[in-house]
Protein backbone atom coordinates (compact mmCIF):
# COMPACT_ATOMS: atom_id res chain seq x y z
CA UNK A 1 0.00 0.00 0.00
CA UNK A 2 1.35 3.41 -0.95
CA UNK A 3 1.39 6.37 1.42
CA UNK A 4 -0.85 9.26 0.41
CA UNK A 5 -0.99 12.90 1.47
CA UNK A 6 -2.73 12.13 4.77
CA UNK A 7 -0.16 9.52 5.77
CA UNK A 8 2.76 11.79 4.84
CA UNK A 9 1.27 14.59 6.96
CA UNK A 10 0.96 12.23 9.93
CA UNK A 11 4.56 11.01 9.53
CA UNK A 12 5.69 14.66 9.49
CA UNK A 13 3.81 15.29 12.75
CA UNK A 14 5.59 12.37 14.41
CA UNK A 15 9.01 13.46 13.17
CA UNK A 16 8.50 17.08 14.27
CA UNK A 17 7.16 16.08 17.71
CA UNK A 18 10.02 13.67 18.40
CA UNK A 19 12.60 16.22 17.26
CA UNK A 20 11.27 18.84 19.73
CA UNK A 21 10.05 16.73 22.69
CA UNK A 22 11.23 13.87 24.88
CA UNK A 23 9.08 11.36 26.82
CA UNK A 24 8.12 12.77 30.23
CA UNK A 25 6.91 16.10 28.84
CA UNK A 26 4.02 17.82 30.67
CA UNK A 27 1.11 17.95 28.23
CA UNK A 28 -2.61 18.63 27.95
CA UNK A 29 -4.74 16.06 26.14
CA UNK A 30 -8.26 16.63 24.81
CA UNK A 31 -10.10 13.46 25.84
CA UNK A 32 -12.96 11.76 24.00
CA UNK A 33 -15.57 13.66 26.05
CA UNK A 34 -13.83 16.95 25.02
CA UNK A 35 -12.51 17.62 28.54
CA UNK A 36 -8.83 18.48 28.93
CA UNK A 37 -6.48 16.60 31.22
CA UNK A 38 -2.95 17.46 32.34
CA UNK A 39 -0.58 14.48 32.15
CA UNK A 40 2.88 13.50 30.89
CA UNK A 41 3.99 11.64 27.80
CA UNK A 42 5.39 8.17 28.39
CA UNK A 43 6.58 7.43 24.86
CA UNK A 44 7.85 9.07 21.75
CA UNK A 45 5.22 9.74 19.10
CA UNK A 46 4.73 6.86 16.66
CA UNK A 47 2.66 5.83 13.66
CA UNK A 48 -0.23 3.42 14.13
CA UNK A 49 -0.76 0.82 11.41
CA UNK A 50 2.81 0.45 10.15
CA UNK A 51 3.11 -2.55 7.84
CA UNK A 52 6.03 -3.41 5.54
CA UNK A 53 6.41 -0.44 3.16
CA UNK A 54 3.30 1.35 4.46
CA UNK A 55 4.26 4.06 6.99
CA UNK A 56 1.04 3.83 9.01
CA UNK A 57 -2.06 6.01 9.11
CA UNK A 58 -2.31 7.94 12.40
CA UNK A 59 0.22 9.76 14.62
CA UNK A 60 -0.15 8.53 18.22
CA UNK A 61 1.45 8.90 21.66
CA UNK A 62 1.17 7.13 25.02
CA UNK A 63 0.31 9.16 28.13
CA UNK A 64 0.66 8.61 31.89
CA UNK A 65 -2.54 7.47 33.57
CA UNK A 66 -4.34 6.83 30.29
CA UNK A 67 -4.67 3.32 28.92
CA UNK A 68 -3.71 2.82 25.30
CA UNK A 69 -2.67 5.82 23.26
CA UNK A 70 -4.07 9.10 21.95
CA UNK A 71 -3.92 10.82 18.60
CA UNK A 72 -0.98 13.21 18.62
CA UNK A 73 -3.20 15.95 17.18
CA UNK A 74 -5.12 15.97 20.49
CA UNK A 75 -2.00 16.53 22.64
CA UNK A 76 -0.11 19.78 23.23
CA UNK A 77 2.67 20.83 25.57
CA UNK A 78 1.38 22.30 28.85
Amino acid sequence: MKAGKKEKKQVSLVEAWNKEHQPGLDVIVVKDDQTEEHTKTRSEAFMLGVCRDYPGHTAMIQLDGIRGCYMLERVRPA
